[in-house]
């Protein structure tokens, strides 16, 4: 009897440590799976906390919360953006974004996105470390793939990736579809940066742009209006943390209470 408790206590233990964690069979699967079990722990922290900040308008709308198609985010070094020549193509010159993750996930509300989760993956291993962007969020009720083909005149087949990528330098935000007829480029705030909603742009023609905002920012200047609030990320990556120190911390309590109960029988 002993021991069979002692045993479930070390499997309880193993269990807390490592949920969340389970098999799939490519990427998209391991970042979704990621994303869904990171869903059910935010959707705890924002219940009664201040979900109005991060889309929701009642814990009902929160409760609902689903997942959306991912996306990489990626971002581009300024030293690519003031190249002389223009570049025609950029998919292949991009790295993982650092401080959200690798992928982000939209979770939506009646498919009307709110917000942004963050994956990241490191050596084959993936994690959500936060979430937020509901300026993001919000702007990809117009800034969607469906929008997007039907104004370069493609079809959703006609698009092998979409990508955010962000220029620390100039602060901008851009969507980057890879397309069977090349790249293009939509800006997330193009307003703030003198340019249309809704326009695509051809990579060739849109780099002078990001130069030029690049050129003209100082550092630590906001260029040209991006949306992802770093101070957000950093609290939620901190709240996340607390929450598997929670984990751990019941898991530890689980097995001295076992070990208590152990010593308390053999007097």
């Amino acid at each position: 009897m002993r021991k069979k408790i002692v045993y479930a206590c070390i499997a309880s233990v193993l269990l807390i440590l490592i949920s969340g964690a389970g098999a799939s069979t490519g990427p998209g699967d391991d970042v979704l799976n990621t994303a869904n079990n990171a869903l059910e722990q935010y959707k705890e922290m924002l219940i009664g906390a201040n979900y109005q900040d991060f889309g929701f308008s009642s814990t009902d709308e929160l409760k609902k919360a689903t997942l959306g198609e991912p996306f990489q985010a990626c971002t581009i070094e300024p030293a690519i953006c003031s190249e002389d020549k223009p570049l025609s193509s950029i998919s292949d010159k991009l790295t993982p974004h650092s401080n959200i993750g690798s992928w982000c996930v939209p979770v939506l509300v009646n498919d009307d996105p709110r917000m942004l989760i963050y994956v990241s993956e490191e050596n084959g291993v993936y994690d959500s470390f936060g979430f937020g962007s509901s300026g993001i969020a919000q702007r990809m009720r117009t800034q969607n793939l469906d929008t997007m083909v039907k104004i370069l005149g493609l079809e959703s087949r006609d698009v092998s990736s979409m990508k955010l990528v962000r220029c620390y330098q100039a602060k901008i935000d851009f969507w980057l579809l890879e397309t069977s007829k090349g790249e293009y480029i939509f800006p997330v705030y193009p307003e703030l940066i003198g340019l249309q909603e809704n326009e695509a742009y051809s990579t060739a023609d849109f780099m002078p742009i990001l130069s030029s905002l690049t050129e003209k920012t100082a550092p630590g200047e906001i260029g040209g209006g991006g949306a992802v609030n770093d101070m957000d990320q950093h609290a939620q990556k901190d709240s996340t943390q607390l929450l598997c120190i929670g984990f751990l911390i019941a898991g530890v309590l689980a097995l001295a209470t076992a070990i208590g109960y152990l010593k308390y029988r053999r007097r």
